[in-house]
């Protein structure tokens, strides 16, 4: 139900830009790329946070990638939350997150996908699965190639430096 999803405050200048992820902390979500983006972006936008919205398997491993890279600080993990907590959760993020490995194509249907869109903020994905199907590339978010932790940073850090790209790439998700 897209009505539970509020659209997020383009770029709120009272925050560093933060970049979200919801989901189950497993495997085929690619968390590693995520991670070693986040790392990269750290260089260019040393003040930008990470959210992870979720729990699961690889939390553990993820945490000590983290704090192993010395970016530990600048990421919050919500743990396990209630589906309708989603909405609050997303409304503190700049930009949504659907990195997956390239064999993850097989098997998934990318629901936070469409609760970024429906949030009103841009994704930065993969090119896998439905992913490209579901955001424009330039006009709903950016994408790049799975498991290219550089791509990804560089998608980061073009959102990062573009708050009205931002809003209107949000904007255009949210229509979508």
């Amino acid at each position: 139900d897209p009505g539970r999803f509020v659209p997020a405050e383009a770029g709120a200048p009272e925050r560093p830009f933060s970049v979200g992820f919801v989901g189950s902390l497993k495997p085929w979500h690619d968390l590693d790329t995520l991670v070693a983006g986040y790392v990269l972006l750290l260089e260019s936008q040393p003040e930008a946070r990470l959210l992870i919205v979720g729990d699961g398997p690889e939390r553990e491993r993820i945490e000590a990638n983290l704090d192993a890279a010395g970016a530990g600080a600048g990421v919050t993990f919500s743990g396990a939350i209630a589906p309708a907590e989603v909405p609050q959760w997303i409304q503190a993020m700049d930009v949504g997150a659907a990195p997956y490995a390239r064999d993850a194509a097989r098997y998934f249907s990318p629901l936070k996908v469409l609760e970024y869109m429906a949030s009103g903020i841009p994704v930065v994905g993969s090119r896998t699965g439905q992913i490209p199907e579901l955001v424009e590339e330039g006009v709903a978010g950016l994408l790049h190639e799975a498991e290219d932790a550089a791509g990804l940073a560089q998608a980061l850090d073009t959102l990062a430096r573009d708050p009205e790209a931002r809003g209107r790439m949000g904007q255009a998700a949210r229509s979508s």
